[in-house]
């Protein structure tokens, strides 16, 4: 529950800041865009950080004890390209460093909370669908998106020999919003989904790994 307050915190962050973007009026060139400008073609190059948050226990041991991934901060990328129907293809890429910790927290045996290093990186393909919105509307450019690839967890296995590294499919899925700031620069808002298997030797069992993911971002887009 915890890692779900966190989460919540960051969410109700993110939407008191997002008016602050939403005043087309001091971006009278913005909002004026001709039809042929908003409905072209277009290449989009974006640089991220943001949030990685775990909503699934990585191992879970009933005789001795679970393992967990941390909250952390992560940064990535992604190029996508849009079709002047709204239609898009975009290549993905995250990377978080964050912490292995003991499942339950109060766990009655000698065990540090902090059991190792636990490095997430993920790979994904995307379609995408962005919706032009029309007159002072128009500077925002919401978008759904759905997709998958390879994740990687890199653990240190003498501090959790429980879980070991590990490369396994992903599907991802999300929604955010473009919002732009000048001719060819936008400010990204985006949540995302990541659901993957994550298998465990020491148990001999196969788990469902949840994260989600709340990236802030600065997009260049070009013809």
């Amino acid at each position: 529950m915890h890692r779900l307050s966190r989460l919540a915190l960051v969410s109700g962050a993110c939407l008191a800041l997002a008016p602050s973007f939403a005043n087309a009026q001091d971006l009278p060139e913005i909002a004026g865009r001709e039809e042929r400008e908003r409905t072209r073609s277009v290449g989009v190059v974006s640089g991220y950080f943001g949030v990685l948050a775990p909503l699934a226990d990585l191992t879970d041991d009933p005789e001795t004890f679970g393992t967990a991934v941390s909250v952390s901060i992560g940064v990535g990328g992604e190029f996508d390209y849009f079709l002047k129907n709204g239609l898009g293809f975009g290549l993905f890429g995250l990377y978080a460093p964050a912490e292995l910790t003991i499942v339950p927290e109060d766990v009655p045996i000698a065990t540090p909370p902090e059991l190792g290093d636990a490095k997430w990186s993920t790979i994904t393909a995307n379609l995408l669908y962005r919706v032009d919105l029309k007159g002072p509307a128009g500077m925002v450019e919401p978008y759904v998106l759905v997709g998958g690839g390879i994740r990687n967890l890199d653990v240190d296995p003498i501090a959790a020999p429980q879980a070991v590294d590990k490369t396994n499919g992903v599907l991802n899925f999300g929604a955010g919003s473009f919002v732009l700031v000048a001719k060819h620069w936008a400010i990204r808002l985006d949540l995302r989904g990541y659901v993957s298997p994550f298998s465990v030797e020491a148990t001999d069992s196969t788990a469902t790994q949840f994260d989600t993911s709340i990236l802030f971002g600065i997009s260049y887009g070009f013809p």
